[in-house]
């Protein structure tokens, strides 16, 4: 029994190790070593630091290696941090495979899509900076901003600030911008003269049934554009009855009219006109010229009484924009 039992461990053993056993009869078991081929890859030792959204060929990473066959890995790279690729080389008898750690970075810093150099307020007002600003990034979303620097709404002046932003990779962008607070103006009251005039006065440039204000709103006989770009039938700018005047008041000055003349189109005696300065084509700096809209029209809005004794007072002024004022 043993001698039949060594015979065949021994050839179960070299069967293992890799050598071939041949056999032939009436013969001793003759042993003949060959070795089977061996898989080998070595890859790159240096640290792999890709940008987001790079390009990179996996390839570039053998060094060498013995194979017959060889997977490589599929690199991504838009998103952002350590990321295991696995190489795995091949033959026919065997297989080898290699891990290797490729690192994504995003060092490109968000951009502002929307800043200004300056923002102007009246003194005790309030302030949305976020009205003013707005940032992108290549990979995080809905980046917030930050100001910084010191500043004081009840007090006039220019004050120097920074909008700035961060995005998960730190990388920080900013832009400095002023904030100029305008002292509040008083109360300046008058008597005034009053006439009315239509977007198709003479004297008025008229294209395309649009005409354009000293202040830039655009208006036409039945329509005015509003302060947030949209259009508006009816005579008033942001809720305010418009008035022409001359140079000595501010243009986007606010002013109340009480005991006036008028009547129609929203307006009504014995209440006061809310009103806002928007053109010039007059020189008394105590003459409105209220705007109703067509010059074929005025008395849309009519004269009720001629007797009263109307008065006037700027209440305030608003900020002149690029098409128009804000108040």
């Amino acid at each position: 029994m043993n001698k039949l039992i060594k015979p065949f461990l021994l050839l179960m053993l070299l069967v293992q190790v890799g050598w071939t056993v041949q056999v032939k009869a009436d013969e001793k078991v003759v042993e003949t070593m060959i070795n089977e081929p061996i898989v080998q890859l070595e890859l790159s030792e240096k640290p792999v630091i890709l940008k987001l959204n790079e390009e990179f060929d996996p390839q570039s990473l053998v060094v060498k290696g013995s194979y017959d066959q060889l997977n490589l890995p599929v690199v991504k790279t838009d998103t952002i941090g350590d990321q295991v690729i696995v190489y795995k080389a091949m033959n026919n008898y065997s297989s080898l495979s290699q891990v290797k750690v490729i690192t994504v970075v995003d060092d490109q810093k968000p951009t502002f899509t929307k800043s200004t150099k300056s923002i102007t307020i009246q003194e005790k007002s309030t302030v949305d900076f976020n009205k003013y600003f707005a940032v992108e990034d290549n990979y995080d979303k809905d980046l917030s901003i930050a100001y910084s620097g010191n500043y004081d709404v009840n007090k006039p002046g220019t004050y120097k600030l920074i909008a700035s932003t961060q995005d998960s990779s730190a990388n920080q962008t900013s832009v400095e911008f002023n904030l100029i607070v305008k002292a509040k103006p008083k109360l300046v009251g008058y008597r005034p003269k009053f006439t009315r005039y239509g977007a198709d006065c003479r004297g008025c440039t008229i294209r395309n049934g649009v005409a354009y204000l000293a202040s830039g709103v655009a208006v036409t006989t039945e329509a005015v554009k509003q302060p947030n770009g949209t259009w508006k039938d009816g005579i008033t700018y942001g809720g305010r009855y418009i008035f022409a005047s001359s140079s000595a008041r501010a243009m986007c000055s606010l002013v109340s009219v009480y005991n006036h003349p008028y009547s129609g189109r929203g307006i009504q005696q014995g209440t006061p006109i809310q009103g806002i300065i928007l053109d010039r084509g007059v020189s008394n700096p105590n003459h409105l010229d209220l705007f109703v809209g067509s010059e074929r029209n005025l008395n849309a809005v009519r004269v009720v009484s001629s007797k009263t004794r109307a008065t006037a007072i700027i209440t305030g002024v608003g900020i002149r924009t690029a098409n128009g004022c804000r108040f």
